[in-house]
């Protein structure tokens, strides 16, 4: 099978030098940046470096003026990126470059045709009890979402098994997984997350093998092993083009029949989110599109959206979660959407 990077890199990159300069008519930017600093706790390296950070938090306020007026069923407000272009978020965080899968390998799950109006009315998996979906997470200035999303998945198919909803490594994949299209902090793939854990024999819990957030030597120790899993499979098609034809009731279908999911999205247009629903149109639903790694983990029929976690902290979002749109294919959210398999719970478990 022929897989890509999904690179979700948070290096820290240069700044073009420019001035800044209050005046009458930034004079209110201003108060807000020096506010907006003392929040986020935001320190720089030069007068220089803020004066450009400036510059771009003035184009962040801008830019959220114009997505509320094009988009008013979203929130837009600053949060923790509003200091970085757009071009800088895109190039610290989102640097996939899709390739190519071979169709005939794959293994997609069999669902029955159903109607989606025979669907449950919402299915949100936070509020399974006992719980099979852990509490939100950061990936920090590292391009790991891939081995985020792959670990979120892993835990709570682990927890659906009938087992207790364990809290995994994603530092083992990051610093362990030498497969092909596998680069750690460069960035990787939910798939390709999935083959190591299979062939390695399993992960580690968090507590053991804690993430850092960059790229460290392997220190994975098989007798630390809490889950394991047997591979992987796509709850519908996979799609390499446009994606315009995805089905989005057997995803539905998938959601609620077998749990959360592993997916890849287009998430160039997401540094301001803060809540509503997000616009199909407010990115990008083609494959080649794809350059973040979250998880699915469930849907509102009445309310249109989908839930979707991402591995960005709890200031981002609605507590570190997305709404996507739920008709169409927001995103790309239906273009690449997997789960592990994991072996079922034995008698002497």
């Amino acid at each position: 099978m022929k897989l890509v990077a999904v690179a979700c890199v948070l290096a820290l990159s240069a700044i073009a030098v420019s001035a800044f300069v209050v005046t009458p008519e930034n004079a209110e930017a201003a108060l807000k940046f020096n506010t907006w600093k003392k929040q986020y706790n935001k320190e720089y390296s030069s007068q220089t470096e803020e004066d450009n950070a400036f510059v771009n938090f003035q184009a962040s306020i801008e830019r959220i003026n114009r997505k509320t007026f094009e988009f008013p069923e979203t929130q837009w407000a600053l949060n923790k990126f509003s200091d970085l272009s757009l071009e800088q978020f895109k190039k610290m965080y989102l640097t996939h470059r899709p390739q190519a899968k071979d169709m005939n390998t794959i293994r997609v799950a069999e669902l029955p045709n159903i109607d989606v109006d025979a669907l449950p009315e919402s299915i949100d998996w936070r509020t399974h009890k006992p719980s099979v979906v852990s509490p939100v997470k950061d990936q920090q200035q590292c391009g790991s979402c891939w081995a985020f999303s792959a670990t979120e998945n892993i835990e709570s198919m682990w927890a659906l098994s009938g087992r207790q909803l364990p809290i995994l490594s994603p530092q083992q994949i990051v610093d362990c997984d030498n497969l092909p299209n596998a680069s750690g902090c460069d960035g990787g793939l939910t798939e390709v997350a999935f083959d190591y854990v299979k062939q390695t024999g399993g992960l580690e819990s968090e507590a053991a093998y804690p993430y850092q957030g960059v790229d460290q030597s392997c220190q994975f120790d098989k007798s630390k092993v809490v889950a394991h899993v047997d591979g992987y499979t796509y709850a519908i098609p996979p799609c390499q083009d446009s994606c315009d034809k995805q089905n989005g009731t057997h995803a539905m279908m998938a959601v609620a029949a077998v749990g959360p999911m592993a997916i890849c999205v287009d998430a160039s247009n997401w540094s301001d989110y803060s809540g509503g629903i997000f616009p199909s149109d407010g990115c990008s639903a083609d494959y080649n599109s794809q350059d973040h790694c979250v998880q699915v983990v469930g849907y509102n029929k009445p309310g249109g959206y989908w839930i979707v976690r991402n591995s960005w902290n709890t200031d981002w979002g609605i507590n570190g979660y997305i709404h996507l749109k739920l008709t169409g294919n927001a995103c790309g959210i239906l273009d690449d959407m997997n789960y592990a398999n994991v072996p079922t719970m034995t008698a002497d478990e």
